[in-house]
């Protein structure tokens, strides 16, 4: 059975484009095309951010200053203090070329590199979920909630927004893709 490695990841970030990465989540697998995924290694690091605080960004992901320095400590972290100078992302990433996230463009955006091969969870269930736009003109793009809930997994949104949380949903997501034979999962995963 043919098996790539992947990352699927997720950033809380302190804004839009430019801003800081506040939490990196990034989960390394084995994944096989019957929908199978070994756990290969986890990054997940919180850091400060290098601009102001932004209150909007806090009232989606609840990473405060203090609640950083909290799970810092709890993590012993002897990392970076600031994502653009932890450079043990690179190490993680060696060797695979193979990214998914819900809402890649957003999230990769926030790489120190280019992500080569590219998979978006949300983009590809556009047209499956069939949400309508609020001007019924189309679909829009479907929630990672929305997403999840379709392939029958739980959503609890007490870890929504939790960078972890939302990378290992993408993950679950990708999987039941796969067992489901979706075509653009499969072929992404056998391409080279």
């Amino acid at each position: 059975m043919d098996s790539q490695l992947i990352i699927f990841f997720d950033f809380e970030t302190n804004g839009f484009a430019g801003s800081s990465v506040l939490e990196a989540a990034l989960i390394k697998c084995r994944v096989s095309t019957d929908g199978e995924a070994m756990p290969l290694h986890v990054f997940h690091r919180y850091y400060h951010a290098a601009e102001p605080f932004n209150l909007r960004a806090f009232q989606v992901h609840g990473l405060s200053p203090d609640r950083i320095e909290c799970y810092r400590r709890d993590q012993a972290a002897e990392y970076a203090c600031f994502f653009k100078n932890d450079d043990d992302l690179s190490q993680f990433a060696y060797g695979c070329n193979r990214w998914v996230a819900h809402n890649i463009q957003f999230d990769a955006g926030f790489l120190p590199f280019p992500a080569t091969h590219q998979f978006c969870t949300m983009k590809e269930n556009t047209s499956i979920l069939k949400l309508p736009r609020r001007n019924n003109q189309g679909y829009k793009y479907p929630t990672l909630k929305e997403t999840a809930l379709f392939y029958g997994l739980s959503y609890d949104e007490s870890l929504a927004h939790s960078g972890i949380y939302d990378a290992a949903l993408a993950r679950d997501i990708f999987l039941a893709m796969l067992r489901q034979n979706h075509e653009g999962a499969l072929h992404y995963l056998s391409g080279s």
